[in-house]
């Protein structure tokens, strides 16, 4: 499903376009459940294998939260291009389905 500003409903949670700078990435998460959503956000090169950076995250029944990602050594590297990065998200929620979507992290 499909949110306003381009949000994409990912197993309980809808993720949003972010932000990325330095050694971070910052990726704004809806959570969808009645129940407080807890998981695993990881960030992964849009094509081929490696892992980019990830980070766990509590959001609360109806918010909205910018989880901080930390980024690997891969990731900086990515990010350093053209301003912005293409990449696939992967959300793990505790009690949910797993699912992925790609997004662009902005300078």
């Amino acid at each position: 499903r499909a949110g306003a500003r381009g949000g994409r409903c990912l197993g309980g949670v809808s993720i949003r376009d972010g932000t990325v700078g330095g050694s971070s990435a910052r990726v704004p998460l809806d959570c969808n459940l009645v129940t407080r959503c807890r998981g695993k956000l990881t960030l992964l090169p849009r094509r081929g294998g490696g892992k980019l950076g990830s980070s766990k995250f509590k959001v609360e029944p109806g918010a909205r939260k910018r989880v901080g990602v930390r980024l690997t050594k891969a990731g900086r590297r990515a990010a350093r291009g053209d301003g912005s990065l293409t990449v696939r998200v992967k959300a793990k929620v505790a009690g949910g389905p797993d699912a992925s979507a790609k997004v662009e992290l902005r300078r």
